[in-house]
């Protein structure tokens, strides 16, 4: 089709151009014919009128002139007959003006004979009346009269008759005109009915024509791509114009390429992943076995001095009491040197099992820091290792300012206790420590002059049970688990070591909406921090369980979340193990003990909309975020309950933003501000350990 290669805008003007040309032609057409028909009409009625007024004038003038001569014949005055024959002058005159007019305007051959007729009749009769007029002017009356009657009578009569019947004529030929008119006119709209229907069906051809060229190639588009939509990418849109259909094609048959292309390459990253993971797998279990080995070496170690040295003490071989004082001392050792590692284990894994758990409260950074410091100052002190935290010794320590961060104290302790420890563990002379703020954000760095960390394995240090090779034993699991803390906080960290200088560690805790905690609290009391009822769907769909988790976790920096299994992936695995009842009984009790409701209505779910009409009953706070997607609109009862706040995002951060804005905007209501309790400071001075989020 030749119209293919024009692109649709073009088709469609040339469509608005045909349409407009046709009624366009068809008004000028129009105009000139109505034109002509008009001037056919006026010139009709124009020459008819005068020849038929000019007609019935000469016929007036003739029987009026012999009226006069009547008068003359009958009148007794010379002055009387005078003036009537004056006025016989003047219609003689007019006679041959309207005479001389007619003769111009009559052309044809029937009125020429009349035109002929009058003229000799007018002649004849006028002779006649000469005859009469002298007599009348001589007193001759009844002469006069007799002369009339028997001689112009007659003569008189068929002038008239001539003049009859050129009125009659003209007459007749305006009646023939007016039906040419009438035909003109009637042959005239039937051109234009013709040519308005011819016009039309031209129109109508074309608009197919062009409209058949743009939505037959898009009903088949509309099939291949409903094919490629459920998965069969072997489809081709063949379709090889230059419109913007062609155009059309060419990306469906480059998206079809390209999918083709993406499933090849997830093919090959679905079976790279399954190498990855399973070398993973075998990673981790080497690892684990490595674990279990060096545990099972640690603990068999100590064991072995014991139990020789118990045998020679049960056979009595000591020879002397400083032999049996030597090997308790040895068992005793031993032991001890047992113990520690069954505690560091222990510790270590009841650390990992802790970080899923996440209590946050106002925690002072300097003091947890000097605190764990001091429980490794007798060993480092046994080894002359010189300590110092922001370039001051232990007996200055005192003086530093506190830093204080939402947290949980349980995790920091954990956190502090694994970098402070690898230092003690690896350092040669001293440790040197950084407290700080920098941008809003708490910062702490340790230091050590040991024996550093190859480059290499700076990430992997951070992975479960891996140990750097020639490292001192260890479960692997301690810098794991600060890993662990500084997700669970949002937080960095860093490394910065070279094999032989030493090594730095550098956790920052990123700046986020936190309580502003200005003066320690030397008795410490904590902040009271908010109840927080977060409610997202559990049967509806599970497909946001992980957006419900981060949100859910960054809502604890604000207090406790009652509802934090609702980010459980397993949750459903495990209410099993419940009752509908006691699943009820157990939200209602949340939710009743809640300060705010913060409901994630993405996902549709019927349980969610009863705890949220459920907690505008019980005159809670409720705040909703949605997440807008394609073929999903949120509800009329929420989106138009005026006691709702709904907000939309589009990104977990944004709504974390949005978090933080509601619940900084709900702390500043009256009745439900949470600021600190007053506490007395070492100078006595009464001072507010934190103020509103």
């Amino acid at each position: 089709m030749v119209f293919r290669n024009y692109k649709i805008a073009v088709r469609i003007g040339i469509i608005i151009a045909l349409f407009s040309l046709i009624m366009i032609s068809l008004g000028i057409i129009e105009f000139v014919s109505m034109g002509k028909i008009k001037k056919g009409m006026e010139e009709i009625i124009r020459q008819t009128n005068v020849k038929v007024e000019l007609a019935q004038e000469m016929r007036f003038l003739a029987r009026h002139k012999a009226v006069i001569i009547r008068n003359i014949l009958l009148l007794q005055e010379q002055a009387d007959k005078q003036f009537e024959l004056a006025r016989i002058a003047q219609e003689e005159k007019d006679y041959a003006r309207a005479s001389t007019k007619l003769v111009e305007m009559v052309t044809d051959e029937e009125g020429r004979a009349i035109l002929a007729r009058i003229i000799k009749g007018q002649e004849e009769t006028r002779q006649l009346w000469e005859q009469a007029i002298a007599l009348g002017l001589a007193n001759r009356r009844d002469e006069g009269i007799k002369f009339l009657v028997q001689e112009v009578r007659s003569r008189q009569g068929g002038w008239l008759d001539s003049l009859n019947d050129m009125v009659a004529l003209q007459k007749k030929y305006a009646g023939i005109h007016y039906e040419r008119a009438l035909h003109t006119y009637i042959t005239a709209r039937n051109t234009f009915i013709i040519i308005d229907i011819f016009s039309i069906l031209i129109g109508l051809i074309a608009a197919v024509f062009i409209t058949r060229s743009i939505t037959r190639p898009l009903a088949d588009f509309t099939r291949k791509v409903d094919r490629i939509a459920h998965g069969d990418l072997s489809v081709t849109v063949d379709y090889n114009e230059k419109d913007e259909i062609g155009l059309l094609g060419k990306n469906i048959n480059a998206m079809v390429a390209l999918r083709r292309q993406s499933e090849k390459e997830l093919e090959e990253y679905r079976l790279h992943l399954e190498d990855l993971v399973e070398e993973r797998t075998e990673d981790l279990n080497r690892q684990r076995e490595k674990f279990i080995s060096v545990l099972i070496h640690d603990l068999k170690g100590p064991v072995t001095p014991i139990q020789g040295f118990t045998r020679r003490l049960l056979a009595g071989k000591t020879k002397s009491r400083e032999d049996v004082e030597r090997y308790l001392k040895t068992i005793e050792k031993s032991s001890q040197q047992l113990l520690d590692t069954i505690e560091t284990t222990s510790k270590d894994l009841r650390d990992k099992s802790t970080l899923g758990i996440f209590k946050p409260e106002a925690v002072d950074l300097v003091e947890l820091a000097v605190a764990v410091v001091n429980s490794f100052m007798a060993e480092l002190e046994e080894r002359k290792i010189a300590v110092a935290i922001n370039g001051l010794e232990r007996n200055a320590w005192d003086r530093l300012d506190p830093i204080f961060l939402n947290g949980d104290r349980s995790q920091l302790k954990t956190l502090l206790e694994n970098l402070i420890g690898n230092a003690a563990k690896y350092a040669k002379q001293s440790i040197g420590m950084e407290l700080r703020k920098k941008n809003g954000d708490a910062v702490f760095a340790v230091t050590d002059d040991g024996p550093g960390i190859a480059e290499e394995y700076h990430d992997k240090i951070f992975e479960q049970y891996f140990q750097v090779p020639g490292s001192r034993k260890g479960t692997g699991i301690g810098l794991y688990s600060v890993m662990k803390v500084v997700e669970n906080h949002h937080g960095t960290i860093e490394v910065a070591s070279v094999p032989d200088k030493g090594a730095r560690f550098q956790w920052c805790s990123l700046s986020r909406p936190t309580l502003d905690v200005r003066i320690a609290s030397t008795d410490n009391r904590r902040v009271r921090m908010l109840n927080i009822y977060f409610a997202g769907a559990i049967r509806g769909g599970r497909e946001d369980a992980r957006l419900y988790a981060r949100l859910i976790s960054f809502l604890q920096t604000f207090g406790t979340v009652l509802t934090a299994h609702v980010g459980d992936e397993g949750l459903l695995r495990q209410e099993k193990s419940l009752t509908e009842q006691e699943i009820f009984q157990r939200d209602m009790q949340w939710l009743k003990k809640a300060d705010l409701v913060i409901a994630e209505v993405s996902t549709p779910s019927l349980g969610v909309g009863y705890e949220i009409g459920l907690a505008q009953a019980l005159g809670k706070e409720i705040f909703c975020l949605y997440r807008p997607r394609e073929g999903r609109r949120l509800s009329a009862m929420i989106a138009g309950n005026p006691a709702l706040r709904v907000q939309s995002y589009s990104h977990p951060a944004e709504a974390e933003r949005l978090l933080a804005g509601r619940i900084g905007e709900f702390s500043g209501k009256p009745g439900t501000e949470r600021s600190a309790e007053q506490v007395v400071d070492r100078t006595g001075r009464q001072e507010y350990i934190g103020e509103k989020l």
